[in-house]
């Protein structure tokens, strides 16, 4: 089986929510939730989400309440990231799982200021497949642009880009974004999935217009 990093251009841009479509579009096929660190909140709110329609999941290495950056989040808490844990509980998981990790924010978000180390250092070291999840708002383009440059500098798989509506497009920016990346990115674009009132999955994978194909062949191959 595979693995798949899922990451965002920023954060609040739907990977909490795009990784719930995937698990449930999925689920029965062995797929594996896992996400190493989570902030923000006195629970680990979107493990508690996203392991209820996985198959199978691991709770995160570490929680913290500040709703901030994981190594920011860890200071406060007078905590320090092990970098070589999360590494090993990933690597210890078991290959015949489809195994979904999602991050917290983009892909240069620090685990660790001293040295500096990164979502990005992490896919990278561990040769991990990448989504990128957008918002369609204004700026998305060149936040996109600029993660997927990063990511290939970096010689991560870029497996390709998800636009996430958080809501009905209303300028003209968030009317064209998607025609736009679709242009740009050519096959590198895997769809969209369209503006859901509520966080209902079922009718967001219904309605998505996503190369579902290509997903399930790098996480079930």
């Amino acid at each position: 089986m595979g693995r798949i990093f899922v990451s965002g251009v920023g954060t609040e841009v739907g990977k909490t929510f795009f990784c719930a479509v995937l698990l449930r579009k999925f689920k029965g096929m062995g797929t594996f939730y896992f996400k190493p660190v989570e902030t923000g909140g006195r629970k680990p709110q979107d493990y508690s989400l996203c392991s209820k329609l996985a198959d199978f999941s691991e709770p995160p290495v570490y929680h913290f309440y500040a709703p901030a950056s994981p190594h920011l989040s860890a200071k406060l808490a007078k905590k320090k990231i092990d970098l070589s844990q999360i590494k090993r509980k990933i690597q210890e998981i078991d290959d015949s799982y489809g195994v979904v990790i999602e991050g917290a924010g983009g892909l240069l978000v620090p685990l660790s200021d001293k040295p500096l180390y990164t979502w990005a250092d992490l896919i990278s070291e561990l040769k991990i497949p990448l989504i990128i999840v957008a918002s369609s708002y204004l700026g998305v383009i060149n936040h996109t642009l600029m993660t997927v440059e990063v990511a290939q500098k970096r010689k991560i798989d870029v497996i390709g880009v998800v636009l996430n509506y958080q809501r009905k497009p209303r300028t003209i920016a968030e009317k064209t974004n998607e025609q736009v990346l679709k242009k740009i990115l050519g096959e590198k674009f895997l769809g969209s999935i369209p503006f859901c009132s509520s966080q209902n999955f079922a009718l967001a994978q219904r309605l998505s217009r996503i190369n579902w194909k290509k997903i399930k062949g790098v996480l079930f191959s």
